[in-house]
């Protein structure tokens, strides 16, 4: 059946779709504002797509999507609007804070940031990366910092241009939609003012036979 993916935000079908772009990765997140202005948080696993609670949270993942990054590579624990609200909030900030260079081996989860047309924020796109593997490196090699940067510039070149695509796409659905509406609503009114015109001609005609009717009696 023919599908078009631009129906769908584009997040959302490029985390649903993601392995047809990167082989072996098994988990992504799409966290996006919907033409609705509803923010909403979808997670892809091999078991399917499933909607994490953003109960409470809603503002941290706004705080996340206000960050100007086009990608960051981070820990899942970094992610705070994927944590269990907690009293532990505060702590959990303090030590996020104090990250070194050492933690860089940790941080494998890949987040690449687009701005949305629906409330000019940035989209994200989160990309578990559980070994080099996926990007063809032996699976025990570590990724350096200078390749993690490689790899994020290239990922958000190839899916920015994308999503670009598929707004451009979606526009101009829109457009067609609109025209057959304008069209529809065209043939409408005129359909209305011809049964308009034919009332008028009917009492015209019929006040004309009334008088000459009438004449001739």
């Amino acid at each position: 059946m023919l599908r078009y993916t631009f129906i769908e935000h584009p997040l959302s079908y490029l985390a649903e779709n993601l392995r047809d772009y990167i082989p072996g990765v098994t988990e992504a997140y799409a966290a996006y504002c919907n033409p609705d202005k509803e923010v909403v948080l979808k997670c892809f696993t091999e078991q399917g797509t499933s909607k994490p609670s953003l109960k409470n949270k809603v503002h941290l993942l706004q705080k996340a999507r206000k960050d100007r990054a086009a990608y960051v590579w981070l820990r899942k624990d970094m992610l705070l609007f994927m944590k269990e609200v907690s009293s532990n909030r505060v702590k959990t900030k303090k030590k996020i804070q104090q990250l070194t260079l050492e933690d860089e081996n940790d941080n494998n989860y890949l987040c690449l940031k687009f701005i949305s047309p629906f409330d000019r924020m940035f989209d994200m796109l989160i990309i578990k990366v559980p070994h080099a593997g996926i990007f063809g490196m032996s699976k025990g090699t570590k990724i350096t910092t200078q390749q993690k940067a490689t790899i994020g510039n290239l990922l958000y070149n190839v899916f920015a241009s994308r999503i670009k695509e598929e707004y451009n796409n979606l526009e101009t659905h829109n457009l067609v939609l609109r025209n057959l509406q304008n069209q529809k609503t065209t043939l409408e009114n005129t359909k209305e003012e011809n049964l308009l015109l034919k009332e008028k001609l009917q009492k015209e005609f019929t006040a004309l036979y009334d008088l000459f009717g009438s004449t001739n009696q």
